[in-house]
């Protein structure tokens, strides 16, 4: 048929970042001419941008490592160097700061909330909060308290403690940690126990199956 036209395809050619938001910026403003080339280029490359729903900047003076949330989508758990801060998610305005880390805090969690997957439905109140840091510490926090001191101080690891999460399965109250040292450490609060994990390398990050029996975790 010589009416027939062959459906358009994406490119695969590789664009920057940079690239992409100058020819935005071009065919936004008039740039880049009129000739065939420069229109077929507008329309490869002429995608629509995404604008952030809200931004969370108060009290965050260094670089962001770590984010969370509860479980009711209320509080963002955020890290600033070697602060834990708590924003308000609807306000955008600071309700808590927690310090005492001497170095970099590199993964945060709400014991009761969403870190490591979904609703962990677990017996940890959401306002529980835990840090983990490059200083080889997890560092747990009281919301409900007006003290600053930490409730408890996790310090088995021997390195860097990089991801933290919470047990899951109904009636669990465990905080699962991984570690540089090659270490995936099981904090029973219930039963007062650990249980330790050698993987041998170190390890980076883990994720806990949603039936709470497995852990995966990815290695150096």
């Amino acid at each position: 048929d010589p009416a027939y036209r062959p459906p358009p395809t994406l490119s695969t050619k590789a664009l920057s970042s940079q690239e992409y938001y100058s020819r935005q910026y071009s065919q936004s403003y008039g740039g880049g001419g009129d000739d065939n080339e420069s229109k077929q280029q507008q329309t490869q490359y002429h995608l629509p941008s995404t604008l952030p729903i809200q931004t969370y900047s108060e009290g965050h003076v260094h670089p962001v490592h770590a984010i969370s949330t509860n479980s009711s989508s209320t509080i963002l758990l955020s890290s600033s160097d070697k602060t834990l801060i708590a924003t308000n998610l609807v306000t955008a305005q600071t309700v808590h700061k927690f310090w005492g880390h001497t170095a970099r805090i590199e993964s945060v969690c709400c014991l009761g909330g969403t870190c490591g997957g979904g609703n962990n439905n677990n017996n940890i109140g959401e306002e529980i909060y835990a840090s983990a840091s490059y200083d080889a510490t997890v560092r747990l926090w009281d919301a409900r308290s007006k003290s600053k001191d930490p409730l408890m101080i996790l310090d088995d690891a021997k390195d860097s403690v990089n991801c933290i999460s919470s047990g899951k399965g109904k009636g669990v109250a465990q905080i699962i940690t991984s570690s540089v040292d090659g270490k995936i450490r099981t904090y029973d609060v219930r039963k007062g126990q650990l249980i330790t994990e050698d993987i041998s390398h170190p390890v980076t990050s883990f994720s806990v199956s949603n039936d709470g029996t497995s852990i995966v975790t990815s290695c150096l």
